[in-house]
């Protein structure tokens, strides 16, 4: 969101936003029917639901943003997109896997008062650096998911707004 709306120098001019969301527009017809949600353009991204996260997270965020982001941005989202691509893969299994994806956390984590600023530290920054052991515990990232729940939000919430007792 600093990318979007954040305050510059931070903020993408309109130039790189147009590209971004160009992108990913284009890369609709190319995501497999096993996505429940295709890509949808910046404008969109406060509509965004988790899966779409995931997907640009996982998937298409590091095409999107290639010679969009400065170098120095680019490549930190890249440690945060392949620290959580193998903690959500077959390799979270593997301890060796895992303190090397801990250590690209931890260096994220501390890079963000660097290209960012320090106020972003935030408590979902500082559970990053606690991934490690819950990974050890759980298993992978998607083993203990919320993702699959997200399409039954709106029930959940009508229900919670009836005076029904179903």
């Amino acid at each position: 969101m600093i990318w979007i709306d954040g305050k510059k120098p931070l903020k993408l001019s309109n130039g790189q936003k147009s590209i971004i969301s160009k992108r990913l527009v284009s890369f609709r017809g190319l995501i497999p029917t096993d996505f429940a949600r295709k890509c949808r353009g910046y404008q969109e991204i406060k509509h965004w639901k988790t899966t779409e996260f995931r997907l640009f997270l996982l998937y298409v965020g590091p095409a999107a943003l290639r010679k969009v982001l400065d170098d120095q941005k680019y490549e930190h989202f890249l440690l945060f997109h392949t620290a959580i691509y193998i903690l959500v893969s077959d390799n979270s299994e593997n301890p060796a896997w895992i303190s090397f994806a801990q250590s690209l956390l931890n260096l994220f984590v501390q890079k963000i008062p660097q290209l960012y600023y320090k106020e972003l530290l935030v408590y979902n920054m500082h559970s990053l650096l606690h991934i490690e052991s819950d990974v050890k515990l759980h298993g992978a990232l998607d083993s203990y998911s919320a993702f699959e729940f997200e399409n039954y939000m709106q029930i959940l919430k009508r229900m919670l707004r009836t005076n029904s007792s179903q």
